[in-house]
Order: C-alpha cells, then structure tokens, then sequence
C-alpha cells in the first residue's frame, strides 16, 4: 500500500470514529436526562410515597386509558427502566472514553505517516482541556453513579425497613434491582479507571 493511500485510509478511519464519538456524545446526554428524571421520580417515591403513588396512578390512567393500575407495578416499571437506563448509559460512556482513547492513537500515528501535525482532540485539546469540561466530565463520571449507588442503598434499606410480607415477590424483586443497579455503578466507576 502506498503511503498516500496508507494516510487516506486512516484519516478516514479518523473521520468515522469521531463521527462515532459525536453520534455516542448526543445518545449519552439523552440517557443521562432520561437517567435523572427516572431518579427523581425514585427520590419522590423515597420522599412522599403516598402523593407520589396517587399522583403516578393519575398519570398512567389518563395518559395510557387504563381503568385501574397498581402503584407497586408503576413502581417495578420505573425501576425497570432505571436499572436499564444506567447500563445503557455506563456502555455509552465506556465506549466513548475508548474511543477517545483510540482517537489520540490515530492522531498519533497520522502526525507520524504525515508531516501535519493532528491532536484536535489529542494533545492540543487535553493540554488546553477547560475547567467546566472537566467538571462535566467528573459529573458524568463519577458523581451520577455515585447517585445512583446512594439511591439503591437508600431505597434497598426502605424496602428491607417496611419490609411487606404480602407482596414478598415485589420486594425482593425491588432489592434485586438495586442491588443490581449499585453492582452496575461500582463495577463501571472500576471499568472507569481500568481505561485510563
């Protein structure tokens, strides 16, 4: 291959896993909202559960046509849809922190093949990384999952508190998922640190 072609085909290369990182950047900023609204909604349950369980029922009864719904299965559901949430989102930034990682490699080795120098996103950008960007990136990081681990503790211990014999399948299932959801939040502050 030919150093011409060598070059277009990793600036190429270069090009798609930035669009990559760009497309993986709006999907993470639609789950994080998705992930924070779905964490409120549990604060609430956490804080007033009676208003909240009136005011969820009203919701899901005007807005779906049902005649009668159960707090607990709206309950299940938004846990459901947190736990899923914050997986998808761990993956998402995950991929984006490798691909950023991959990126400055490709920067590296096209500033090799040519006599440009490239680090858009490499060196020039890490040595002139903003302050508010840092603490964007510590936030989506470390402080989210750190919220969502605080959250399952706190709702694992109500559910383990006001532990209900009569609905002994909900409950267990509730501390599953926040068991679950704790396990995802340690395990990707851990896979954090391993990419670096």
């Amino acid at each position: 291959m030919l150093e011409a072609e060598k070059l277009n085909l990793y600036y190429d290369h270069y090009k798609d896993t930035f669009t990559q990182i760009k497309e993986n950047l709006k999907k993470r900023d639609k789950l994080t909202l998705l992930m924070l609204i779905l964490m409120a909604v549990q604060v609430l349950f956490v804080i007033t559960p009676e208003e909240s369980a009136i005011m969820a029922q009203e919701i899901v009864l005007t807005q779906f046509n049902v005649n009668s719904i159960s707090f607990v299965i709206i309950d299940l559901v938004c846990l459901a849809s947190l736990v899923y949430t914050v997986l998808g989102y761990y993956q998402i930034c995950l991929n984006i922190e490798k691909n950023y990682i991959y990126l400055h490699n490709i920067e590296f080795d096209l500033s090799q093949l040519s006599e440009l120098k490239i680090d858009r996103e490499g060196g020039f950008y890490l040595a002139n990384y903003p302050f508010i960007s840092n603490m964007a990136h510590v936030f989506y990081a470390y402080i989210l999952p750190s919220l969502a681990v605080m959250l399952s503790l706190i709702r694992g211990i109500l559910t383990i508190w006001y532990w209900n014999e009569t609905r002994l399948i909900v409950s267990i299932t509730q501390i599953l998922a926040f068991i679950i959801l704790s396990v995802f939040s340690v395990i990707y502050i851990i896979d954090r640190r391993r990419i670096k």
